[in-house]
């Protein structure tokens, strides 16, 4: 008879620890994925009760004691991330401790297009939600020891910042955002390297200036290393770049028109008044107006004008550019 009981007693501690693994391994199969909120402090040991506030219960078999005795036994001494979890329906209660204990949140689809500023990119991460701080983000981008540790030997981030499509969770750390875009861009250009030496081209912060001035100054792909050989033509000639989107960065002056005043105000920016490149770039440019500011392509135009459809015209002399000024610009003007 005692053997008989023990038999009885073994086999059912086999069944409970059966029961107990497969609760904890196995996938909870539920119709549909669904979002986690861990607040700061949860505990392991409170983890459940936690996960019933969220309403998650359909994911939930009949053995709830099952996940707090382990989450008692296996994890009460480590500490869960904060942050907005994914729950997939192929997940088991283990992934779910392992995915809040590791910071494995959610992540968020954002695209950065080219051509923005710092300060718009701020603004987007923000209203998306992905970033923690905004001004944080601002004041890291102009700061002198933040641009040391990064080695940009500039007064800010523009230009450095990579656009593409990033993978964030919601609130991420202002400097982590900035190091991860510097990063990327890093990844992306660190092989370019230019075909012909230019003498007034001295460093990578030049042709990073020289992309974003690119970048800005047209909306048709084709033409970016034609419209980076007008500038090289022009710095090759000693001619001032005359770029609207550098005095327009330097003004402030975003959706505004310029004036003929404008043109004639001295910034740091005003590439009508100073010779040569702006001392940093006035936006972040893409990969392609990068590779056409190292790779222009040879001709002999040194001067365009907007057609108003996101093209341009080129010409070689200054008779032959007022014409078509006439054409796409005064004409325009007087018809307003």
């Amino acid at each position: 008879m005692k053997l008989k009981y023990q038999i009885l007693f073994g086999t059912l501690i086999i069944a409970i620890n059966i029961v107990y693994w497969l609760a904890i391994y196995t996938p909870l199969k539920a119709p549909y994925e669904i979002e986690i909120n861990v607040s700061q402090g949860v505990a392991p040991t409170t983890l459940v009760d936690h996960l019933a506030d969220e309403d998650t219960r359909i994911f939930f078999p009949p053995f709830r004691w099952v996940y707090s005795l382990y989450a008692r036994w296996h994890y009460r001494n480590k500490p869960l991330q904060a942050g907005t979890y994914t729950i997939e329906p192929s997940d088991s209660f283990r992934d779910w401790i392992i995915k809040f204990q590791k910071g494995l949140p959610r992540l968020y689809s954002i695209t950065i297009p080219e051509g923005l500023t710092f300060h718009a990119i701020a603004t987007r991460l923000s209203e998306r939600g992905l970033l923690d701080d905004k001004e944080a983000f601002i004041t890291l981008a102009t700061s002198s020891q933040f641009l040391t540790s990064q080695g940009i030997l500039s007064k800010s981030v523009e230009g450095y910042l990579f656009p593409s499509t990033y993978k964030l969770p919601l609130k991420y750390p202002a400097r982590r955002v900035l190091t991860k875009m510097i990063s990327m861009f890093r990844n992306a250009v660190e092989t370019f390297s230019p075909k012909t030496n230019h003498l007034y081209m001295r460093s990578v912060h030049d042709y990073l200036t020289l992309a974003s001035i690119i970048e800005k100054e047209t909306g048709v792909g084709y033409e970016r290393d034609i419209i980076a050989g007008v500038f090289h033509n022009r710095m090759d000639r000693g001619m001032k770049l005359q770029s609207d989107p550098t005095t327009i960065y330097g003004l402030g002056k975003f959706g505004a028109r310029l004036t003929t005043k404008d043109l004639r105000t001295k910034t740091a920016y005003n590439t009508y008044v100073i010779p040569g490149l702006p001392p940093g770039p006035i936006c972040n440019p893409g990969l392609d107006s990068i590779k056409a500011a190292y790779h222009p392509k040879k001709h002999s135009y040194i001067f365009f004008v907007s057609k108003n459809d996101g093209s341009h015209v080129f010409s070689e002399t200054n008779s032959e550019h007022e014409q078509y000024v006439d054409i796409y610009q005064r004409k325009k003007t007087k018809s307003l």
